[in-house]
């Protein structure tokens, strides 16, 4: 299989006081990320614990700034996570006086950390905490798989709660100084995300990954930020490979307070939740939601490669601190897929009909309310004719919504069929025809 292309050799001189200066070739590896960053969201001991073990590399003023925001944000951040506490008591056992609460996540997170009692052990014990009024709901499925469409129709349903651009960005504040800022927050939103066309609103619904990024130190989105440690960051983001116990329960604490931060600005509603990283975590989910319900949806594989690599390919340059050009993102896609896919079907194997479906693409994307209809009965959610009519007033919205096109070279389409041939057989794709 053919790697990816070594960096050009370069040579670095030396000022006139010896410093050395990097040559051209050596800038252009370097990325420029931008300043509005989603680490501007993080909280003091995520922002140091990764920067001390990556460094500042060209990028000081990132980091001041990313500081400055969370000690300006330190307050509010502290309020908020005393208000939430109020909904269920600190055991004394994890009380701590060692560092502020905001450098201390998990101490901030001890309000829900009683229902993680033996988690790191293996002795989940449920606590009506971490439960909603009815079960969340979480959809699947690998990155470019159909995941953000499904999201997007289902979240015009009035009887879900999900994450907005706003809890995504400042997940710590978005209850107390989120609110207050709101009006000048939505206006500083993009048009559409720039991995594909999609547009992005105040009522956009998001993905948690990149707000628990912003909470603790378990996730790929670290890898992105910075690809020298990019394989180390994925494998322990999705698969928790080289995770301790002390990252993976940190992570079980961030997630039952986050949700639980939803539950209150979202009083009686079900969460719905998208995140393909769940796609391998659906046994860490059932543990902490045993009545969580799961949306599995699948594309052609060979489409997904393709925008797959896509999304690598604009992510970075936006989001690195360091150069990505020797980040192995084939070999990663190839070999996590499969992964990804048996973890999945291997977790979901005694899941009762009525906490999880799945179901292509394709067949949802030509006649998406029949889809639907078929999600509702099957996995017991109500109000379908309600939701029905508000489903077909934001698809008829969105028709003129154009979707990124590829070429599938023959190096590709051999590289997917020899690496991904037990899915393409068992959901009965072949090699699709040219975008047009």
């Amino acid at each position: 299989m053919p790697k990816n292309a070594p960096a050009s050799p370069t040579v670095s001189t030396a000022d006139s006081n010896g410093k050395p200066v990097p040559s051209p070739q050596e800038d252009n590896l370097w990325p420029k990320p931008r300043l509005r960053h989603p680490l501007m969201g993080s909280d003091l001991r995520t922002l140091l614990t990764i920067f001390l073990k990556n460094g500042f590399g060209r990028y000081p003023l990132h980091f001041v700034l990313f500081l400055a925001t969370a000690l300006a944000r330190w307050p509010f951040s502290t309020y908020e996570r005393w208000w939430v506490s109020r909904y269920s008591p600190v055991p004394n056992s994890l009380a701590s006086d060692a560092l502020p609460s905001d450098a201390l996540p998990s101490d901030a997170l001890a309000s829900d950390a009683l229902a993680l009692r033996g988690s790191v052990s293996g002795a989940f014990i449920p606590n009506s905490q971490t439960e909603f009024n009815r079960p969340p709901i979480f959809i699947l499925g690998h990155w470019r798989s159909g995941t953000t469409f499904l999201y997007n129709v289902l979240s015009r349903s009035p009887q879900f709660a999900y994450l907005t651009p706003l809890a995504t960005g400042l997940p710590w504040d978005f209850l107390t100084l989120g609110k207050a800022l709101e009006p000048m927050l939505n206006k500083a939103l993009p048009e559409g995300r720039f991995i594909d066309n999609v547009p992005v609103k105040p009522d956009s619904p998001q993905e948690d990954e990149i707000a628990l990024a912003s909470m603790q130190t378990l996730s790929f989105y670290h890898g992105l930020y910075f690809p020298k440690r990019f394989v180390e960051y994925f494998n322990a983001g999705i698969f928790l490979e080289g995770a301790s116990q002390q990252e993976i329960h940190r992570w079980e604490q961030t997630v039952i307070h986050f949700y639980k931060k939803l539950r209150l600005q979202n009083p009686g509603k079900q969460l719905l939740i998208k995140n393909p990283v769940y796609t391998a975590r659906v046994a860490h989910l059932r543990r902490l939601y045993p009545n969580a319900k799961f949306i599995h949806i699948y594309r052609n594989p060979y489409r997904v490669f393709h925008s797959t690599e896509n999304f690598y390919r604009k992510l970075f340059p936006e989001l690195a601190f360091q150069p990505f050009n020797q980040v192995p993102v084939r070999e990663v896609i190839l070999s996590s897929y499969p992964k990804m896919m048996n973890a999945l079907y291997r977790d979901v194997q005694d899941l009762p009909k009525e906490n999880f479906i799945e179901f292509n693409f394709e067949s949802f994307e030509s006649d998406p309310i029949s889809q639907f209809q078929i999600v509702y009965a099957q996995l017991g959610l109500e109000n379908w004719e309600i939701d029905k009519s508000l489903f077909q007033q934001y698809l008829s919205e969105q028709k003129h919504y154009r979707k990124n096109k590829y070429a599938f070279s023959p190096e590709s389409i051999e590289l997917v069929s020899d690496r991904w041939q037990p899915f393409l057989s068992r959901w009965g794709y072949s090699v699709p025809g040219i975008d047009r």
